[in-house]
């Protein structure tokens, strides 16, 4: 039998140069969701961190002001007390968020110089593993003795948790708010 002189690829390896290429996309692709999810992550640590800090600087250049006398969430964006990257039109998001027009983080007042800030809601939740994240990152000692944090979705200075993730929804792992209670001067 004559061989021909063969032009070309066989179909055998164009089908392993394509799984070997979609391979490589693959863990690419999974690389770098990795990364983006750990950079939404401390964003949002990084976020919660400064609506504290601006809300208190908010009330201690403010003689006399309290929150107690209607502040809620429209007033703090409008004061500028949430991160530019939050804000989007009338709406407060957090990096999570996939619902462009509800709030995702409110801020709003509790009895005397208290504020509730809550990250996450039916329609934009946080993701368990970024609710964990959050509440270990700000449920420090230096932070409840630093940014006066009351607690931190139940937690409070002092107290000793052997598993933080507890604390966010175990039963329901797509929805994890957080809820963030600290004091203003």
């Amino acid at each position: 039998m004559q061989l021909r002189n063969q032009k070309g690829f066989t179909l055998i390896e164009i089908a392993i140069v394509l799984t070997i290429v979609g391979l490589v996309i693959g863990g690419i692709w999974l690389a770098a969701s990795t990364v983006l999810n750990n950079n939404k992550k401390s964003e949002l640590s990084r976020q919660v961190v400064q609506i504290v800090q601006n809300t208190k600087n908010l009330f201690a250049n403010q003689t006399g002001a309290s929150p107690a006398t209607g502040f809620t969430t429209d007033t703090a964006r409008n004061a500028g007390v949430f991160p530019a990257g939050m804000v989007v039109g009338n709406f407060v998001r957090h990096p999570f968020a996939t619902v462009l027009t509800a709030n995702s983080v409110t801020l709003n007042a509790n009895a005397g110089n208290q504020l509730t800030l809550l990250l996450g809601t039916a329609a934009n939740p946080l993701p368990r593993d970024a609710c964990i994240e959050l509440v270990t990152r700000v449920a420090t000692q230096e932070n409840f003795s630093r940014y006066g944090i009351f607690s931190v979705n139940g937690l409070t200075a002092g107290a000793t948790v052997q598993n933080l993730s507890a604390t966010c929804n175990v039963a329901d792992p797509g929805n994890n708010p957080v809820t963030i209670i600290f004091n203003v001067p």
